[in-house]
């Protein structure tokens, strides 16, 4: 089965944990960079877009020797890797670039349109929830970058007008930046 094929199923089994460790640890919102991982893994994916350049939660586990683990929203780009695409890459696998789709503003456009939709992705390896707290959102294709420096989230800048966080990572329960937002608003 080919790399593309393998995402779309959200079968992450070609992406290679020494790879993705090394390029998870080195991101700021990586939470235990003092501890030792005992492995990393793609537990589960969802593939929200399947148009070229194909976008891919995946929910990555970091786990430690103490029997404890973390986890992780990494939503992943696909592209040929003839296209040359160099920013935020995981891993080249069989002809396929895989890299942080947060990397790329046509992604950015794509999951501000999943937003505006209210769009809902249902797979084998879970649900993906699309929604926006703002009806302010810009319209068109906006320009897109990523806010400057990373802390526990990444965020992307629409226009300059509207901010999208995501959050990277995931415990169980309500986010708390998330309650208290909901809670000002």
């Amino acid at each position: 089965m080919s790399v593309r094929d393998s995402a779309l199923t959200g079968e992450l089994t070609f992406l290679e944990q020494v790879e993705l460790g090394e390029w998870l640890i080195k991101r700021r919102w990586f939470a235990s960079k003092a501890r030792e991982v005992a492995s990393f893994g793609a537990i589960a994916a969802v593939t929200v877009r399947e148009d070229d350049p194909l976008i891919v939660i995946a929910l990555v586990e970091a786990r430690f020797h103490t029997g404890t683990h973390e986890l992780y929203q990494v939503p992943l780009g696909l592209r040929p890797q003839d296209e040359g695409w160099s920013e935020g890459v995981i891993d080249t696998v069989d002809g396929w670039t895989v890299y942080d789709a947060l990397k790329d503003p046509a992604h950015g456009r794509a999951l501000l349109e999943m937003m505006r939709a209210g769009s809902v992705v249902e797979s084998a390896g879970g649900v993906a929830r699309f929604d926006s707290t703002d009806e302010m959102l810009p319209i068109g294709e906006p320009r897109v970058r990523q806010m400057g420096a990373e802390q526990s989230n990444t965020s992307l800048v629409f226009d300059e007008a509207a901010v999208l966080k995501v959050y990277r990572r995931l415990e169980p329960g309500v986010n708390p930046e998330l309650e208290l937002l909901r809670f000002l608003s």
